[in-house]
């Protein structure tokens, strides 16, 4: 796995409302702690002509 170093890169979905949300929930319990681990992960050739046979698009 990799992290992505470019600024801001993870801060839309950091920042999402449904994300904030399951936060305060996690942290208003004293003996969970939430942290946001930034990592990606790459598609191998294998796994995108997978995604081409076997994902359909619905557009």
């Amino acid at each position: 796995m990799y992290e992505y170093t470019a600024p801001r890169v993870y801060e839309a979905l950091e920042n999402a409302p449904a994300v904030q949300n399951l936060k305060a929930q996690i942290d208003a319990n004293e003996e969970w702690t939430c942290v946001f681990e930034r990592k990606g992960l790459r598609v191998t050739e294998l796994g995108k002509q997978f995604v081409a046979v076997c994902v359909q698009s619905k557009a």
